[in-house]
């Protein structure tokens, strides 16, 4: 007699194109030790971060060292290349949503907006992430996916029905002020800029660099540039690179020469960046990371 929750046919579920070994993996659970890091690096992708478990703590867009708590998730736009540390033991269930988002079939993001204009004065300002708890009917449809994944069940038609259900429930379950300020990030007007300046950004450019390749004179990329992400250019770069060395020194296998190189630092400067923003060595860090 066979388990009933055993996946059933792993050949013919492996071997199809749809399954994630073709296909970028839209949902996706993990459990994180105390200490450990995971990485998210979808510059196209809209993310829903859901905590089962324990806790965690990423920078999001302009707010840094952001705490989530068991029974909590929050939202998280495009281009933000998030670095998530486990605070505790923790399960995570991470849903990205690509392209044009939608709560449900009657009910869409330019819907939501339209009710965020007509009362963003009572709304007010954001001044954090906002996070919403997880009901009971949010966690039981989020437990069951996570068990569905973790059996191998990794069709990216599965992850796609299953995306478009935690939005009806999000849709049918909170109100839309509560929604709108999860997806506040989404619903700006500036979100024109923020895109271009996504687009444009990689792991070398200096802040020179991004003002001319997105083609403004110096005090209108300032202005812009400091309303829409809440900081200067250069705090962003500086943060952005932050990021993205803790990650090449954690889950790649290049040397510290080869990310030096990649991030056109002199001899020996990573290890000074290193202590300075992680105040450890990029040997210690490494070593750290790999007995967790």
């Amino acid at each position: 007699m066979y388990d009933f929750c055993d996946l059933q046919y792993t050949d013919e579920h492996q071997n199809c194109i749809y399954y994630t070994n073709a296909t970028p993996q839209n949902l996706l659970t993990r459990t994180l030790r105390k200490g450990a890091y995971m990485t998210l690096k979808e510059n196209d992708t809209n993310t829903l971060i859901f905590i089962l478990e324990g806790s965690i703590t990423s920078d999001i867009a302009r707010y840094k060292n952001v705490t989530v708590n068991e029974g909590e998730f929050i939202f998280a736009e495009n281009g933000n290349e998030m670095l998530i540390k486990a605070l505790a033991d923790s399960t995570i269930i991470w849903a990205g949503v690509k392209g044009q988002m939608s709560l449900c079939n009657e009910y869409s993001f330019k819907d939501l907006m339209a009710y965020y204009k007509k009362n963003k004065r009572r709304l007010g300002k954001e001044t954090e992430p906002f996070k919403l708890p997880i009901n009971h009917i949010l966690r039981k449809e989020l437990e069951s996916t996570c068990d569905t994944l973790n059996k191998g069940m990794l069709c990216a038609h599965y992850q796609k029905l299953k995306i478009n259900i935690l939005l009806m429930l999000l849709r049918a379950f909170y109100t839309k002020d509560d929604l709108v300020r999860l997806f506040r990030p989404i619903l700006n007007e500036d979100n024109e800029f923020k895109h271009a300046v996504q687009a444009a950004y990689n792991d070398q450019l200096n802040v020179q660099e991004l003002m001319t390749a997105l083609n403004l004179s110096e005090s209108t990329f300032n202005r812009k540039f400091t309303k829409v992400f809440g900081m200067t250019a250069g705090k962003y770069i500086t943060r952005r690179k932050k990021d993205q060395v803790l990650r090449y020194l954690l889950f790649s296998d290049l040397s510290e020469k080869e990310i030096s190189e990649k991030f056109k630092f002199t001899p020996g400067y990573i290890v000074k960046f290193s202590k300075n923003h992680f105040g450890k060595t990029p040997s210690e860090l490494r070593a750290e990371h790999e007995t967790e």
